[in-house]
């Protein structure tokens, strides 16, 4: 009898455990493929507006950066409306996409730009710098963090968390840094046409990582998000250069330059030339001393 007991318990749980498994298969996690050279481009946006080639230059810098101290050599993107004058520092992997014939008088169209990129970069992978970005450690490093999480399919894009918030639109804030982030091809795209919906129905009145926030809302679980000081340094007033100035893997001059220390200036001026190996009067540089 206490045979037939324990077998029926046993037959009992072997349907109990069949049931759980076809009501709720278990399925495993497809990774996305890892972050390689090949498989991934970077995007910048070089808009002239006006006589002045302040970004143009400072596009051609980011790009000389990514090449020599980032050592990337994969595919890079530019979106501009003055590939003339941009070609001369470019290679042959690097892409021109032109919008010389959007109205750049028009705010919103600018900012409009980076919400377009993947209709243009055939690459499953795409890392979007601000042109005032510049690489001054190996890109590679971020791939190593990046295949650690982001990979996981829940994640489609990561940002990393904004520094600051507005002062004006009643301190709202900026939750995501607009100015630098990664984008998985497909399930991506959908977040970049919200960000491109909340700029439009603003009418780009607010600033990028405000738009930015309100689009993100209903994909929290679909950002991976970092801190921004573990890849990005961010030269304020007081910035002074030492040897732990660069442990990141990017500079980003947000500020204008006239707000930095001049000391600052004069000294980042020689570091990133020597780093770049370029004269130390390179038109290039230029941003270091203009109004």
């Amino acid at each position: 009898m206490d045979k037939l007991k324990t077998l029926v318990i046993m037959f009992t749980a072997i349907w109990l455990i069949a049931i759980v498994f076809f009501l709720f298969p278990m399925t495993e996690v497809v990774e996305d493929e890892p972050f390689t050279e090949s498989n991934t481009g970077i995007a910048l946006i070089a808009i002239q507006i006006g006589p002045s080639t302040k970004y143009l230059d400072f596009t051609a810098l980011s790009l000389r950066s990514i090449r020599k101290t980032g050592k990337f050599n994969g595919g890079v993107y530019i979106f501009t409306n003055n590939k003339e004058y941009l070609e001369p520092y470019c290679d042959d992997n690097v892409y021109f996409i032109d919008i010389s014939e959007m109205n750049f008088e028009d705010e919103l169209m600018a900012k409009k730009v980076k919400t377009y990129i993947l209709d243009f970069i055939p690459k499953k992978y795409v890392i979007y710098m601000d042109v005032d970005i510049l690489a001054v450690k190996p890109i590679s490093n971020v791939f190593l963090e990046l295949n650690k999480e982001f990979l996981h399919p829940d994640y489609y894009i990561s940002f990393s968390r904004s520094k600051s918030t507005n002062p004006i639109k009643k301190y709202i804030n900026q939750k995501y840094h607009g100015g630098f982030w990664i984008t998985k091809r497909k399930p991506s795209q959908e977040i970049l046409t919200a960000w491109k919906y909340e700029l439009e129905r603003t009418k780009g009145t607010l600033l990028d990582q405000i738009s930015l926030t309100k689009a993100t809302k209903a994909y929290t679980n679909n950002i991976y998000v970092t801190n921004p000081k573990k890849w990005i340094y961010f030269p304020s007033e007081k910035s002074n250069i030492n040897n732990d100035t660069f442990k990141q893997i990017f500079v980003h001059f947000t500020l204008h330059s006239k707000k930095l220390a001049p000391l600052f200036n004069i000294q980042f001026r020689e570091y990133i030339s020597k780093l770049l190996d370029l004269d130390p009067n390179d038109k290039l540089l230029n941003f270091l001393s203009e109004e």
